[in-house]
């Protein structure tokens, strides 16, 4: 019988890369392992305490722009790839492409309790909402919540990544994202009241998106702000020169 060579004791069930071996999956589920870790940290205080989260909010900022800067390499990708398949086998759904039976329907049926009504009942979408619904998810966005969701789920283009890290550069006060009413600016220099923003194709592939950037913009001008816009990465020089123009 192997016995693990962490000094448990105990019969030895798995191997690791370093071609020792140990009674559980992990080293640090070993019980001697455990009981040597223990003795160590005795009367350490832990670096987390009194924390209400591991990083602050300028934290997580800070390592939400390194990661969206990181470029992945193809190989890491086909692992990413690879992984997630593993994954979707284990969790996949086993009523993708089947039907209940008539028999299990029936059972379900008699399951519920009286009076049930399903939520989606008699609506043609899942999403479909009342005069009342709408209405009321209007004004929650209107409130200042339809912001927070435009920051959740913008995703930041190569392009405007290279021209924040440039405006850093030269204004590290300089805010991403910055709310004005219900619209966030891309990068904002809020002493200057200088708005920099990054126009993709997408800024003027309609007339309903020509017409309401054209308005955004009216409007927080309106607040005394200045605009600078590209459509392709400046220089640091150019964007020292034109701000010097516009202040």
């Amino acid at each position: 019988m192997k016995l693990c060579d962490y000094g448990c004791g105990q019969e030895a069930k798995f191997q690791f890369k370093n071609e020792k071996w140990c009674c559980s999956e992990h080293y640090n589920s070993c019980p001697e392992k455990r009981r040597k870790n223990s003795e160590t940290s005795k009367g350490q205080i832990p670096w987390s305490k009194g924390k209400k989260g591991i990083h602050s909010i300028e934290g997580l900022k800070n390592i939400s722009e390194k990661n969206k800067a990181k470029v992945v390499t193809s190989e890491t990708k086909k692992k990413m790839s690879e992984s997630q398949k593993i994954r979707n086998k284990k969790y996949t759904n086993p009523m993708i492409g089947r039907n209940h039976s008539e028999e299990s329907k029936e059972k379900m049926s008699k399951n519920r309790k009286p009076g049930f009504v399903p939520s989606n009942k008699g609506k043609k979408g899942l999403y479909h909402q009342s005069e009342k619904e709408r209405e009321r998810s209007r004004q929650y966005c209107l409130n200042g919540h339809a912001l927070k969701m435009i920051k959740a789920i913008k995703k930041i283009s190569n392009e405007e990544i290279k021209l924040r890290n440039i405006i850093k550069e030269l204004y590290p006060n300089c805010e991403f994202q910055y709310g004005i009413f219900r619209y966030a600016i891309d990068v904002a220099l809020v002493e200057e009241k200088i708005a920099i923003e990054y126009d993709g194709y997408y800024h003027y592939d309609t007339k309903e998106h020509i017409e309401y950037h054209k308005n955004r913009q009216k409007r927080i001008e309106d607040q005394g702000w200045k605009f600078l816009r590209y459509n392709k990465v400046p220089s640091l020089e150019q964007i020292k020169n034109d701000i010097r123009m516009i202040l």
